[in-house]
């Protein structure tokens, strides 16, 4: 005879039964995935960015040789806990990390980096004090080397425009670097062939410990000349009055911007 089974006082047999398990296991699966009626389903917010940062000092490019960073920026509406500056390696090594209190919109900083290796590639954050919110609102990317890697005495070099290159318009914009030069400041002139000036400008870095080698940018007004033409950065010694140079390109200024 077959083997039977009771099931509310009726007698089934072993298919029926594993059919009737699986039903109920449905049953119950449905009932507790399918939410109730009116009830609403909340997923939970992640918060988004609030105001702008920019970090204006150091320039991207810049080498520090100092044994602390000079940061400096402005904002616009960030939160009242302020934000944060994370200093790390390509290698995401943290060297420093602070948070920021900006005033009327402007904000400086010096953190001890601790660094003191060969040079090395470094990215300064500028980022939400909420770590819930992961986009940046700035990065400059710069170098940090010991400063028994520094070259000795003043130097520079113009890094754009370059040689042979064809800006134009009414104001040529000149990007370079410098280091060690006295409060700061130079002179940046464009030249005719036969050293009659175009025209020049004074140059003011943001360079407070003198020996980091800082991106500085300036424009240089064409004055309407076009054809050759020679752009300077200058530097003069203050000891025996000998000019230093700060870099120095060749170029064909032309009547439209390049």
């Amino acid at each position: 005879m077959a083997n039977h089974a009771k099931f509310f006082g009726q007698d089934m047999s072993r298919p029926h039964i594993l059919l009737l398990i699986i039903l109920l296991n449905l049953i119950l699966a449905a009932c507790q995935s399918t939410p109730q009626q009116g009830e609403v389903t909340v997923l939970p917010t992640v918060p988004t960015i609030q105001g702008t940062v920019n970090i204006t000092t150091p320039a991207n490019g810049s080498i520090i040789y100092a044994e602390s960073l000079w940061l400096a920026g402005e904002s616009d509406n960030v939160p009242d806990d302020g934000f944060k500056i994370r200093v790390v390696t390509a290698e995401d090594e943290l060297l420093a990390e602070t948070t920021v209190q900006p005033q009327n919109g402007q904000w400086l900083i010096e953190l001890v980096h601790g660094y003191t290796g060969d040079p090395t590639e470094v990215l300064v954050y500028a980022l939400p004090v909420d770590e819930r919110i992961t986009q940046d609102y700035d990065i400059a990317t710069i170098l940090i080397s010991s400063l028994e890697q520094r070259p000795e005495g003043v130097f520079g070099q113009i890094l754009s425009p370059q040689n042979n290159d064809t800006p134009g318009g009414d104001e040529i914009l000149v990007v370079g670097s410098a280091s060690g030069v006295f409060e700061n400041q130079f002179t940046l002139a464009m030249f005719q062939p036969d050293g009659t000036e175009i025209s020049s400008v004074g140059v003011t870095m943001t360079n407070p410990y003198f020996v980091d080698d800082m991106v500085w940018e300036a424009s240089l007004p064409t004055n309407g000349y076009t054809g050759p033409a020679t752009i300077r950065a200058f530097t003069i010694d203050i000891l025996d009055n000998r000019e230093i140079s700060l870099g120095e390109v060749d170029v064909m200024v032309s009547r439209i911007a390049g």
